[in-house]
């Protein structure tokens, strides 16, 4: 019995226009009009592949949310607001019983995560904040959740609402999202941006779908 469904928010829930993770921060990024926003991303995403450490994401954040110091918060609100949702997961998320626990776990940006949970009636969420100082962004930001964290806050979360992994399903496409795989009783991959997802889904007996109908066929039909 699946009490709670989590998602991740980037390329799952929502899809910004900007590859390779379609995310809110590099769509931030368009809005900031800096190359210098990418040229950090590129370089600490090649230490990120080899180190897989916290540091070097925090160094990640860190200096990137300093290249926003000065920028209008409206300006951004504009073009990240309302989220490109992914087809279908509106309707998917105004058809999931009362009682089931539903929330994000992402890296992205909160007050994008914030919208989403406030219009699709979710329990809690979960995202990176950036602070705000009369009207523009001050350059400064909070790491909620790190890129290797989601495990253990999705298990501090599960014990406050006293609901097992095993009785729930956590939708995510990317590879940060494996070690949540591991221990979900229904893992589920999301269009899968690494085949490392797609085997762990498999390993896992999970699903992989491409539209949300499918998952909620799965869950509730049988």
């Amino acid at each position: 019995m699946i009490r709670a469904i989590i998602f991740d928010m980037d390329g799952t829930l929502v899809q910004y226009p900007e590859p390779p993770f379609y995310s809110s921060w590099d769509a931030l990024g368009r809005v900031l009009g800096d190359k210098r926003w990418y040229k950090v991303r590129d370089k600490y995403l090649k230490r990120i592949e080899k180190e897989k450490c916290e540091e070097v994401y925090n160094a990640w954040f860190y200096e990137q949310v300093s290249l926003l110091k000065g920028l209008a918060v409206d300006k951004a609100i504009s073009a990240l607001l309302p989220p490109p949702y992914t087809e279908g997961v509106k309707e998917f998320c105004s058809l999931l019983p009362k009682d089931v626990i539903t929330g994000i776990l992402t890296t992205g940006l909160g007050l994008v995560a914030d919208y989403i949970s406030e219009e699709l009636g979710f329990n809690f969420y979960v995202a990176n904040e950036l602070e705000v100082k009369d009207g523009k962004f001050t350059g400064k930001g909070y790491v909620r959740l790190g890129l290797f964290d989601k495990l253990s806050v999705l298990m501090a979360l599960l014990r406050r609402y006293h609901i097992t992994p095993e009785e729930t399903c956590f939708v995510g496409d990317n590879t940060n999202d494996l070690p949540i795989f591991d221990v979900v009783g229904l893992p589920v991959g999301f269009n899968p941006k690494s085949p490392a997802v797609t085997n762990k889904i498999k390993e896992r007996k999970g699903i992989i779908i491409h539209h949300w109908y499918e998952l909620h066929k799965f869950i509730f039909t049988k």
